[in-house]
């Protein structure tokens, strides 16, 4: 099963390499980029479109990995909580039932 697996992120890496090879061919052109605090000039036209691809799946990246950490997080939380919950459990279960017994006498009525 695991050979299947490389197989198929074989294919894949193969699969980008033609795309972006076709890519680099079909768009060799030079342009100029100018962005907010900087200039560039001649710059390749898929050089632009793999750097604003690459900015955009890191964007996209840190944008979600922000609800994985607050998941993470709450993950942490619950596991310490069940954890005491675990340990009040197990210490209740050992607690002798003639101390509970005895816990109720002492309420006063008699």
């Amino acid at each position: 099963m695991e050979w299947v697996r490389r197989l198929i992120l074989l294919a894949i890496f193969v699969g980008l390499l033609v795309v972006g090879w076709s890519l680099a061919a079909r768009n060799g052109t030079t342009l100029d980029v100018d962005g907010i605090v900087f200039q560039v000039e001649g710059v390749r036209v898929w050089v632009v479109l793999g750097t604003v691809f690459v900015a955009g799946a890191v964007a996209a990246g840190v944008v979600l990995s922000v609800p994985l950490a607050r998941g993470r997080l709450m993950q942490r939380r619950y596991r310490r909580e069940m954890h005491a919950l675990e340990a009040e459990v197990h210490q209740l279960r050992n607690v002798p039932l003639g101390m509970a017994d005895g816990a109720d006498d002492s309420s006063g009525e008699g």
